[in-house]
């Protein structure tokens, strides 16, 4: 049995640890129709021109990265399944652009919840430091949804499960959201 003081003094470490090595996942809004969980809580910030948000949380072995772009004031128009994927395609092509030093993967067709969605994986060797993106994109409500998981290639095996973590944790939360 421990006594009360030592519970006490245990219960105050117990909390200082958590508090300086713990990490609290963030649900982060994403414009009213969708969340994503980060880490922790991501640099916010405005992308250029008002066509959005830009969300980022920097790790020494990975990043997490999403943008969020309204794609109304982008001026784009995507009026059927025809359109969607020739946006999706032209998305994907700018992402692995092999004139930026990158080189395209894999890329397939992938639901999320019920909507069309496309994942990609590319390696970018743009920098001194080699590293992979591991992308999906969503179109939903005149909005895109791109988020990511960046990895060092020299920390990739060791990061799948947070990496599949993170993507799984993409939810769409308004219920009336419509692709088309």
């Amino acid at each position: 049995m421990i006594k009360k003081p030592y519970a006490t003094i245990l219960l105050v470490i117990l909390t200082a640890t958590n508090a300086v090595f713990g990490q609290a996942p963030v649900k982060q809004n994403l414009a009213g129709i969708a969340t994503i969980t980060f880490q922790n809580a991501p640099q916010e910030s405005e992308v250029p021109n008002g066509l959005g948000k830009f969300y980022k949380l920097a790790k020494p072995t990975n990043n997490y990265i999403v943008i969020v772009i309204n794609i109304d004031t982008a001026r784009v128009i995507i009026k059927s399944s025809k359109d969607l994927d020739l946006f999706y395609s032209g998305v994907v092509d700018g992402a692995a652009d092999s004139t930026q030093n990158r080189k395209l993967l894999y890329t397939k067709q992938i639901a999320v919840d019920k909507y069309k969605a496309v994942e990609f994986k590319y390696l970018d060797a743009s920098t001194s430091r080699k590293f992979t993106v591991y992308q999906r994109i969503v179109y939903l409500d005149q909005t895109l949804f791109m988020y990511n998981f960046t990895v060092y290639d020299d920390n990739q095996p060791a990061m799948n499960a947070e990496r599949e973590r993170f993507l799984n944790s993409f939810t769409v939360t308004k219920a009336t959201a419509k692709q088309l």
